[in-house]
């Protein structure tokens, strides 16, 4: 039994193919590879507005990978869990140092316009700063709900009777 692979279509190839973008020129400099030069078409334009705003206008859940480990964070002990936070939170503190030192320096050249998602991606990592911050304060001050027995458990294994299943 034989089959046959069509050949791989590229992004370029399958939005040039729906009409959105348009060959300008193609060309061979020396013994360089061929280089084909593309410009968006009436239609590209309208299909990139209409994409861009609905990716501005409409909130869809993100899911990062600390939301992911903070599901199942209790795999871990209290202590563990506190140390990894004091880990993420001088982490964070350090790349937001370094971002906004870069950032202030862009603003002198760059128009703001094109900082835009560097701002939103700054206050993105201040916001996650903050909920760690907050969450591991509870931690060491023993105050997150539910604490006691889940240090009870990693300490002897035992389901608590008020979470057991069955």
């Amino acid at each position: 039994m034989t089959s046959k692979l069509a050949a791989p279509t590229t992004v370029v190839q399958s939005v040039e193919k729906h009409g959105f973008l348009e060959v300008v020129a193609s060309g061979r400099q020396g013994g360089r590879p061929e280089r084909t030069v593309y410009r968006i078409t009436p239609a590209g334009s309208d299909e990139l507005r209409d994409w861009v705003g609905e990716l501005i206008a409409v909130p869809e859940p993100e899911q990062p990978r600390f939301r992911a480990a903070l599901s199942v964070m209790g795999v871990l002990g209290p202590d563990e869990a506190t140390r990894l936070l004091q880990q993420r939170v001088a982490v964070l503190e350090r790349q937001l140092a370094d971002e906004r030192a870069a950032l202030d320096g862009y603003h002198e050249k760059v128009h703001s316009l094109f900082l835009i998602e560097a701002e939103y991606d700054l206050a993105m990592r201040q916001a996650d700063l903050e909920w760690a911050r907050g969450l591991l304060n509870q931690l060491t001050e023993g105050t997150l709900p539910g604490q006691d027995m889940w240090r009870r458990f990693h300490e002897t294994g035992e389901m608590p009777p008020e979470v057991a299943f069955g």
